[in-house]
């Protein structure tokens, strides 16, 4: 099974799965590829995801992280780094509990703590089904 290729949009997972890498392509405010491999700046990329809290009609990530900056693959054989390709594979327990949630990415240049948040005004979604009949 292919990584879940798209942009934007919402991915879907089963309960503690593992594969297949979540994949998207880390863009900016303008929709252009964000260069990762600038040098000397090669960039670290982390990712956050959190359950959807709802506040009035708005949704809001929960202060409870499932995942809390796992660090992402930088993609630079297939496609380079320029394409602003990264993908993040889930580990054992990362994709649990089942529910809705949100998620956006740390990007930290040339390894320094200032963060750039991507997307900046908004978050990606997140899916979890459990199991059939459970």
């Amino acid at each position: 099974m292919p990584a879940q290729t798209q942009t934007t949009g919402r991915a879907f997972y089963g309960e503690n799965d593992q594969y297949p890498p979540l994949r998207r392509q880390l863009l900016n405010a303008d929709s252009t590829p964000i260069d990762l491999g600038i040098t000397p700046n090669v960039a670290i990329v982390r990712i956050y995801i959190a359950p959807i809290a709802w506040d009035y009609f708005f949704y809001k990530p929960s202060p409870a992280r499932i995942v809390d900056g796992a660090l992402c693959i930088v993609e630079d054989q297939a496609v380079p780094a320029s394409l602003g390709y990264v993908q993040w594979e889930p580990g054992a327990g990362d994709l649990s509990p089942p529910g809705n949630y949100l998620f956006n990415y740390k990007v930290f240049w040339g390894g320094s703590a200032l963060p750039q948040t991507i997307p900046p005004d908004t978050y990606e979604t997140l899916v979890i089904k459990s199991p059939a009949g459970g």
